[in-house]
């Protein structure tokens, strides 16, 4: 069939969508937020377990739904079904996302160990974004 905007979505894991892959993953948060609403400290260190466990297929399904939509002959139409199932998923999990938050404001002496155990999670990138920006001199540098 002609103009099927179905045809030229090439999936990779598992044959799903990146737009699937990334739902399932924010579906996956809301699970966790909602197992954890009575120990928000264990929450958070499944968040931080599950990211490690998952970043590489994270950040593939966002590049492969790039290359998608930059490969797509209808750009829009594709770009609107994956906002879609996206945002389907953001409802889905905005309940227990806010309660989990709300848990975590009310108590200060986890909010800072909190920000201790992303400190330690995020703190190499960091130190990446220093050798990015020195990188950028340097190149930049050489076309003066």
């Amino acid at each position: 069939s002609c103009g099927d905007s179905t045809e030229d979505v090439k999936s990779t894991a598992g044959g799903k969508p990146p737009e699937e892959r990334i739902a399932d993953h924010i579906e996956n948060v809301g699970e966790i937020f909602s197992d954890n609403m009575d120990d928000p400290e264990d929450g958070v260190d499944e968040l931080l377990d599950y990211y490690d466990d998952n970043f590489s297929d994270i950040v593939m399904a966002v590049a492969d739904g790039i290359v998608e939509i930059h490969e797509s002959s209808e750009k829009k139409t594709r770009v609107r079904k994956m906002a879609d199932e996206i945002l389907k998923a953001v409802k889905n999990i905005q309940g227990p996302a806010m309660k989990f938050g709300q848990k975590v404001d009310r108590d200060r002496d986890l909010q800072d160990r909190l920000e201790r155990k992303m400190m330690r999670q995020f703190g190499e990138y960091a130190d990446l974004e220093e050798v990015f920006e020195d990188i950028e001199r340097d190149f930049g540098r050489s076309f003066r």
